[in-house]
């Protein structure tokens, strides 16, 4: 929940809700580069197959 994957994902498919969580807002957008994955210190971030 730090935010890290906001900034890096570059189109943006990463969102914070009112509650102040980070959720996936447009997931229809990724291209699946795991640029977000590769920034995330705790692994909580995973694509399904």
């Amino acid at each position: 929940m730090c935010g890290e994957c906001i900034d890096t994902c570059p189109y943006d498919v990463f969102s914070i809700d009112e509650g102040g969580l980070v959720v996936v807002g447009a997931a229809e957008d990724c291209i699946e580069c795991t640029a977000c994955m590769e920034q995330c210190k705790k692994n909580a971030i995973y694509m399904d197959d």
